[in-house]
């Protein structure tokens, strides 16, 4: 979305996004008729790698969502952010069809962190520290989700390059910045999501005794730290209470109560269609200023997709989590935990902020950590299904 930031506008950006996408999945599409010399069989191939019913609610989603383009609002820029949303998807799952599933994590995981790494610096030059926060009010989400993303990508960096000392190091040094940079944001959602999902990894992570008291140590002292370097804005935050701010928790609470009102006089067992909070959703203050998504993820797929979008997210959300707990209950140990702790994480973010477009868990990491626990799973479960 680069073009969207040097003028050319988002609806363009999504479309160059697409088209630079579109290249690179043909090049993929022309290794895997070479290899299977069955262009148009990818589904039918047999893989080295599996996908459980996560993905098939995630390909019946992307279907639900690219028919709600007949009844959205604004069809021609929902379109653009639909087909960069499944071009995605589609590198996604041919990269899985083609290559074993750790290099395609850690390329991916990388391809993160290194993101990451240029944005974080790019984000305090161009916007900078206001209010006492990285990004200021209405850049600490974006800088924020930026960090989230940043720690999942080293954390996963860390656990896949385990016997490279130097690159777990560099890995490391990179989690403990987005980390900084997390927290000086002050992004109270993205924080809370963050300490949730450590809570599971602390909890289930393998490890003797000595290692499981020692990262309880860490975790406690860590969140102490954190207490302490954000007291003051923690302070400043519940003295907003005389004013309404805290309650309303900065206004979403009021923002949620428009949106429901809306939904509910509306096509709510469809919804309003592919991106449409962000074309016709209720606001808050300034006309001038919309929301693109009303700050809950739950809301924002009943607003978009509607009661058919719900079931399918947050079915696709239980279904990767069943089938992890599964691998973790037959020893399947850090993919398992990796990946319970990213749907906790996303999870308990949802419920203060959203992705206008699809769901909170981008689809296309969605198959990639179903893959990932699916293949070690039938590794260690059934190895003569193996292809």
């Amino acid at each position: 979305m680069f073009a969207a930031f040097v003028g050319v506008g988002l609806f363009a950006g999504a479309m160059v996004y697409v088209l630079i996408n579109c290249l690179y999945l043909g090049y993929l599409c022309s290794i895997y008729a070479a290899r299977h010399g069955r262009p148009l069989g990818i589904g039918a191939t047999p893989i080295r790698n599996h996908f459980s019913a996560a993905t098939t609610l995630a390909g019946m989603l992307l279907l639900w969502a690219g028919l709600s383009l007949l009844w959205t609002p604004r069809p021609a820029p929902a379109a653009a952010y639909y087909l960069a949303n499944l071009v995605e998807v589609l590198i996604s799952y041919l990269l899985c069809k083609l290559y074993p599933i750790s290099d395609v994590l850690l390329l991916a995981c990388k391809g993160t962190a290194y993101a990451a790494a240029a944005s974080i610096p790019l984000s305090v030059v161009l916007i900078g520290f206001s209010g006492g926060r990285l990004g200021g009010v209405l850049g600490n989400s974006m800088v924020g989700a930026i960090s989230g993303a940043g720690i999942l990508g080293t954390v996963c960096v860390a656990y896949l390059v385990r016997n490279n000392s130097m690159s777990r190091i560099v890995a490391i040094s990179f989690f403990f910045i987005y980390m900084s940079s997390l927290f000086l944001t002050f992004n109270k959602t993205g924080i809370i999501a963050f300490v949730s999902a450590s809570m599971v990894y602390v909890l289930l992570a393998p490890g003797n005794s000595r290692q499981y008291i020692a990262r309880i140590i860490l975790m406690i002292s860590g969140i102490a730290v954190a207490l302490f370097a954000l007291s003051s804005k923690i302070s400043e935050y519940t003295e907003k209470t005389r004013i309404g701010s805290a309650e309303t928790l900065s206004g979403r609470t009021i923002l949620w109560e428009k949106t429901y009102k809306q939904i509910i006089d509306g096509p709510y067992m469809r919804g309003y269609g592919e991106t449409a909070f962000r074309a016709i959703g209720p606001n808050l203050g300034s006309a001038l200023e919309h929301y693109v998504h009303p700050h809950n993820e739950f809301l924002t797929i009943w607003f978009n997709y509607g009661l058919v979008g719900v079931v399918l997210v947050y079915s696709i959300y239980f279904a990767l989590a069943i089938v992890s707990w599964k691998a973790f209950r037959r020893g399947a140990g850090y993919p398992a935990v990796l990946v319970l702790c990213t749907v906790v994480f996303y999870l308990v973010a949802g419920i203060a902020t959203a992705s206008f477009s699809m769901c909170l868990f981008p689809i296309a990491w969605l198959l990639i950590y179903d893959c990932l626990i699916n293949t070690h799973f039938r590794e260690h479960t059934c190895p003569a299904r193996i292809r």
